[in-house]
């Protein structure tokens, strides 16, 4: 409805995530030993990596476990008692315990909400992205021009999608990791005719491989790093080598940071946080304490559903309550000034939103 009536168009989009606290005791868990299910890119990576490796002239990798009938790669995992389809959450400044993540996408007009998504807090940002992208696009016709996230998207996997799908992405600064005394790794300026990293010392560090994470390594010579004036800001190897990495996507990262720079970027940036993060706001604030309140009011802790059925309740409500009243302030008949005299019903939409009208200033006496 809000397509059909403009007030959502899908030429930009915006994405984050929140998480949700699952009905679930951070204490009572079990360990259980898991497979690692392969990602959706991996397969569009190892092509790019066997490709990259006989550019190079280097022999294909061997087969990675849980290919052609070797033993698949697992990993032990914390599990709840009670809800079983959480992921037990650990991050800088979050909670610790049994959370969903609530993936949010909305559209740059007038932040309506175009799609929800719930998984387990152990799912990283980035995972689930392209496909809900990829989604929207097929179920309301999309053609999306331009997409803005923060620097938890900061992948070279994403920006290499996006720009398969002819997506104009801006992406948040990520900080990089960076140990104190040492060089940058800016500082290794990459030279793409001669395909070698040229040292702050302007020495030579060539190819030597391309691994199965997809990252190019480039070795310098051993011989002059262990003569180096700098090799205490550069390296502590044994073996006096410094080795560079980069990614076979790398180039679409550079490409995709430059758009945070440029006016464009900047524009498309800033009004993110108008968007979805408004709308996680609002959510917070108003939608998300009405259904704690009364969602399940008169039912017995037993009759509670609990799983990825009650995150995705715990999101899909707030959302239809946020875009029907985005939807009743943004719709052309108040627009056109139909109702230019704010209704008990608009007055009580205005303050889902912290639009809240302006009281009239009472008139004074200026003799008293």
């Amino acid at each position: 409805l809000a397509v059909n009536r403009g007030l959502a168009s899908g030429a930009v989009l915006y994405t984050d995530s929140t998480h949700l606290k699952a009905n679930a005791n951070k204490n009572k868990f079990d360990l259980e030993q898991v497979q690692v299910k392969p990602q959706q890119y991996l397969a569009a990576l190892d092509a790019a990596v066997s490709e990259d490796r006989a550019a190079h002239g280097k022999a294909p990798l061997k087969d990675k476990p849980g290919e052609h009938g070797s033993e698949p790669e697992s990993r032990t995992i914390k599990v709840s008692r009670t809800d079983k389809d959480s992921g037990y959450m650990v991050r800088d400044g979050k909670p610790k315990g049994f959370f969903y993540l609530d993936h949010r996408t909305v559209d740059g007009r007038h932040a309506i909400i175009t799609d929800t998504y719930a998984t387990p807090a152990t799912v990283h940002d980035s995972v689930p992205y392209l496909g809900r992208l990829d989604r929207q696009r097929q179920r309301f016709g999309f053609t999306i021009r331009a997409a803005g996230v923060d620097a938890g998207y900061a992948a070279a996997a994403i920006t290499q999608g996006l720009e398969e799908r002819n997506i104009y992405a801006v992406i948040g600064y990520r900080t990089p990791t960076h140990r104190d005394g040492y060089f940058y790794k800016r500082e290794f300026r990459y030279d793409e005719k001669l395909d070698v990293y040229i040292c702050p010392n302007r020495q030579l560090l060539g190819y030597r491989t391309t691994n199965r994470e997809g990252y190019r390594q480039y070795h310098s010579d051993p011989e002059q790093c262990r003569n180096c004036p700098v090799r205490n800001k550069c390296t502590q190897s044994a073996n006096s080598t410094k080795v560079v990495t980069r990614h076979v996507w790398e180039a679409s990262r550079e490409r995709t940071d430059q758009h945070r720079l440029n006016r464009v970027g900047k524009r498309i940036y800033k009004r993110r946080k108008e968007t979805v993060e408004r709308s996680f706001a609002d959510a917070k604030q108003t939608a998300r304490p009405s259904l704690r309140k009364d969602a399940w009011a008169g039912q017995s802790a037993t009759a509670v559903p609990a799983g990825r059925h009650r995150a995705e309740h715990q999101e899909d409500r707030p959302a239809a309550e946020q875009n029907g009243a985005r939807y009743a302030f943004y719709s052309p008949d108040h627009l056109n000034g139909r109702l230019s005299k704010p209704t008990p019903a608009l007055s009580e939409l205005r303050q889902k939103l912290n639009r809240k009208p302006i009281k009239p200033i009472p008139k004074t006496n200026p003799t008293k």
